[in-house]
C-alpha cells in the first residue's frame, strides 16, 4: 500500500486524507490502494482491444444529468411519491445518473436486457470484411460491458438479471457475464423455443432465442408458485401420471425422494414450475394483428408479454423495482405495470419512446393486453443528453444549480475557502458556480475574478473553475491566471458544445430504416435540441398505383421539400437537402394532449420522392405529424383536412 500512496500527487495525497477524515466514501479511482487484487491465476480472460477497467468505466462515464419533459397520470401516483421513469437518452450515461442517486442505487431487484445483438457484418464471408465485423465486434463486447458494470453496481444485495440474446453473440457475452458478475453467480441459461417465422433450405432453422441469468450474490430471491404452468406443457406423460384422488376430488401423484427417505405429493392443478427451455410461448408476429385485442406495437424486435410476465413474477414482488436499460417497445414496463412492480426504462431512440408512451397510456389489465383497461400509475418522461435548453434556463436556480452540476461532472461538496462558500470540485479542483438569478443584468467581469480571488487570498488551488451562463460572461478569454491559480470558465451551454467538437461532434442517431432501428449506438457527450427546417406541400391526390380496389381511395400526400438539421456544430447549410431526416411520425386523432403514434414513415421508405401518403379517410379531426432528425431533433406540425385540400 506504501508504494501505492507514494504515487499519489500532493493535491491526490490530501483529498484523500480529507475524506477519510469525514468519513466518506472513498472514490473508485482509490479502491487499488486499500483493496488487494485476488492473489489468484486466472485460469482464462477474455481479452480485446479497448477493453477498460471496470474502476475506469465507473469513474470516468459521463453522468447525464435527468431533464423533466412531462409527467402522465400524475393523479395516480405511489403512496410513498415514487414516479416510474422513462428515460430517452443513451443508456451508458442515465445509468451512471442511476448509480448517482441513492434512492435507485442498490434498490433495483431485477434487470431485464435485450441489446442489439449483431454487426451488419455478421454473415460476410470474405476476409476484409471478417476482420471488420472483428474490430466492430470488439467495439460491440465494451458497449455492452460497459453496461453491464454499472447494472451490476446499482442492483440490490439480492438482485438478479436476466441477459436475452440470439445465437450471434450469445457465447461472448455468456463470458462477459461470467468475469463481471462472477461465474458462481450464474443460475440459469434459458432457452426459449419457437416455430414462427421462415425457414432456410439450406441450414437447421434457428428458432430459439438464450437468456442467461445471473444474480447479484449468491442469494437469488425466486417465487416459483408464481410462475407455475399446467403439467402438461412441460410433461407429455402428466396427465396420466395423476392416478390418485383425494378426499376433495383433486388428482395428486406421489414421487418418493432421494434414499425412499421422503414421500413428496404433487396436485395435478397446481401446476409445475417450467424446466429450463420453454416451449409455449410463441413470438409475436404479424398474425396477433387479427385480433380484436393485440399487444402487437409494429415495433420491431417486440417480445412477448407473456415471457416477461414469467422472467418478472418469478424473482420479484409486488412494489420491486425493475429496470429495462433496451426498452425497445416496452413489454418490460408493461408487464412490471400489470404486476404492480414498479418500473425504469431506457432507450436511445424516439420511436421507441413514443412507442412505449402510447403502450402506457393505453394498457389492458390482462398479459397480452386483453381484457379491461388499465391506467398505468405515474410515470415521467426524461430527457438524458439531449435537452431543452430554454426550459432549463427557466427552472428555479436550485433545480437549475443541480442540473448544471451533474451536466459539469462536479462532485457536489459545499466547502468554503477563506469563508467563501464554494460548490464542489471536478477532479480535485474547486468549482463555483455563479448565481445568475441574483441579479439578472449583473456580469460576471475580470474584476469579479479579481475579487474573489483577494477574498480566498489566493487559496484557490492550481484550477479554480466558474460556471455561468455565457451571456453572464463580460470577458471573452477562456482562462483568466492570477498569481498561481488559473480561473476556468465553463460557459453553459458553451462549453458542452466545445466537448461536443472536441470528441468529434458524436450524439445519438436515429434510424433511418427499420433495420436500423436496433444498430448499437454508442453516444458521448451531450446535445441541446435544435428544431429542423422542415418544408412541405400538402394536397389530395389519387393513389400512385390505382388498382380497381383503390381507384376510389383519396390520399392525403405530405410532400416535403425542405428537410435540413441544425446541431451544436454544423448549420443546416453544411447539411445536403434530406440528409438527416429520420422518419415522419403520424398521430390520426390527435386529441391536443398526448401524441398517440399510429404510423412510422421511414427516410427509407419515403424515397425518392419524399412524400408521405395515407388514406384521407384516417384523417377524422386533426392530426400531429412529427418530422424527427437523425440526432433525435423534432418539428412538429398540427394539421386537418382543411389543410390538404387548399390551394
Amino acid at each position: 500500500m506504501s508504494k501505492k500512496m507514494n504515487n499519489l500527487s500532493n493535491k491526490d495525497l490530501e483529498n484523500l486524507i480529507k475524506i477519510l477524515k469525514e468519513g466518506k466514501e472513498i472514490p473508485a479511482k482509490y479502491h487499488d490502494i486499500f483493496c488487494k487484487k485476488e492473489e489468484v491465476q486466472k485460469e482464462y480472460e477474455l481479452t480485446y482491444d479497448g477493453k477498460a477497467r471496470e474502476e475506469d468505466i465507473i469513474a470516468d462515464t459521463l453522468s447525464a444529468p435527468l431533464q423533466e419533459v412531462r409527467t402522465f397520470n400524475s393523479d395516480n401516483k405511489y403512496p410513498d411519491g415514487w414516479t416510474n421513469k422513462l428515460i430517452f437518452g443513451d443508456n451508458l450515461m442515465a445509468l451512471k445518473n442511476l448509480y448517482e442517486d441513492p434512492n435507485i442505487k442498490g434498490k433495483i431487484k431485477l434487470v431485464y436486457i435485450d441489446p442489439p445483438f449483431a454487426t451488419k457484418q455478421d454473415f460476410m464471408k470474405d476476409e476484409e470484411k471478417a476482420y471488420k465485423d472483428r474490430v466492430v465486434g470488439a467495439k460491440f463486447l465494451e458497449f455492452v460491458r460497459k453496461r453491464l458494470v454499472l447494472l451490476r453496481e446499482i442492483l440490490s444485495n439480492d438482485g438478479v438479471i436476466f441477459m436475452h440474446m440470439d445465437q450471434k453473440k450469445g457465447h461472448h457475452l455468456k463470458l462477459l457475464m461470467d468475469e463481471v458478475f462472477l461465474e458462481s453467480r450464474f443460475k440459469n441459461e434459458i432457452i426459449w423455443c419457437y416455430t414462427q417465422g421462415g425457414r432456410p433450405e439450406d441450414s437447421y432453422p434457428n428458432k430459439h432465442d438464450t437468456i442467461y441469468v445471473y444474480s447479484r450474490s449468491q442469494k437469488m430471491n425466486f417465487y416459483p408458485d408464481n410462475i407455475k404452468v399446467p403439467y402438461e406443457l412441460v410433461s407429455e406423460k402428466s396427465s396420466s401420471s395423476f392416478t390418485k384422488i383425494d378426499k376433495d376430488g383433486r388428482k395428486y401423484k406421489e414421487i418418493y425422494g432421494p434414499g425412499k427417505k421422503k414421500l413428496y405429493r404433487y396436485y395435478e392443478d397446481e401446476g409445475k414450475v417450467p424446466f429450463d427451455w420453454w416451449t409455449d410461448i410463441p413470438q409475436i408476429t404479424g398474425r396477433s394483428a387479427q385480433s380484436k385485442e393485440t399487444e402487437l406495437t409494429n415495433y420491431p424486435t417486440q417480445k412477448p408479454e407473456k415471457l416477461l410476465q414469467r422472467v418478472i413474477a418469478g424473482c420479484t414482488k409486488e412494489g420491486e423495482l425493475v429496470l429495462d436499460a433496451f426498452a425497445g417497445s416496452g413489454t418490460t414496463l408493461a408487464v412490471a405495470e400489470k404486476l404492480k412492480r414498479k418500473w425504469i426504462g431506457i432507450d436511445c431512440g424516439k420511436l421507441a419512446i413514443y412507442t412505449m408512451q402510447k403502450r402506457m397510456l393505453n394498457l389492458k389489465k390482462e398479459i397480452g393486453n386483453k381484457g379491461k383497461s388499465l391506467t398505468a400509475k405515474s410515470f415521467t418522461l426524461y430527457n438524458a443528453g439531449l435537452y431543452d435548453w430554454q426550459a432549463i434556463k427557466d427552472l428555479d436556480f436550485e433545480h437549475y444549480r443541480d442540473f448544471v452540476l451533474k451536466l459539469f461532472q462536479v462532485r457536489e461538496e459545499v466547502h468554503k475557502v477563506r469563508g467563501i462558500e464554494i460548490d464542489g470540485y471536478i477532479g480535485n479542483d474547486n468549482a463555483y458556480l455563479w448565481n445568475h438569478t441574483t441579479d439578472k443584468r449583473a456580469k460576471l467581469d475580470i474584476d469579479f475574478v479579481k475579487s474573489l480571488h483577494e477574498a480566498i487570498s489566493g487559496k484557490g488551488g492550481e484550477v479554480f473553475y466558474i460556471i455561468a451562463p455565457t451571456n453572464a460572461f463580460a470577458f471573452f478569454e477562456d482562462e483568466v491566471k492570477l498569481d498561481d491559480t488559473t480561473y476556468k470558465t465553463l460557459r453553459v451551454p458553451q462549453s458542452v458544445i466545445t466537448e461536443l467538437i472536441k470528441r468529434g461532434g458524436k450524439t445519438l442517431k436515429q434510424p433511418a430504416s427499420e433495420q436500423d432501428v436496433n444498430d448499437t449506438i454508442d453516444a458521448v457527450g451531450f446535445d441541446f435540441i435544435q428544431v429542423p427546417e422542415v418544408e412541405t406541400e400538402l394536397k389530395i391526390s389519387k393513389p400512385k398505383e390505382a388498382t380497381l380496389l383503390n381507384m376510389k381511395i383519396k390520399e392525403c400526400v405530405i410532400k416535403i421539400n425542405k428537410f435540413k438539421s441544425r446541431t451544436l456544430t454544423k448549420s443546416p447549410e453544411e447539411f445536403e437537402n434530406y440528409e438527416t431526416l429520420s422518419m415522419v411520425m403520424v398521430d390520426y386523432d390527435y386529441d391536443r394532449k398526448v401524441f398517440d403514434l399510429d404510423e412510422v414513415f421511414y427516410a427509407d421508405q419515403i424515397k425518392p420522392d419524399y412524400e408521405v401518403r395515407f388514406d384521407s379517410s384516417k384523417l377524422k379531426g386533426q392530426m400531429m405529424v412529427i418530422y424527427l432528425d437523425v440526432y433525435g431533433n423534432e418539428k412538429k406540425k398540427v394539421l386537418t383536412l382543411k389543410d390538404f385540400k387548399k390551394k
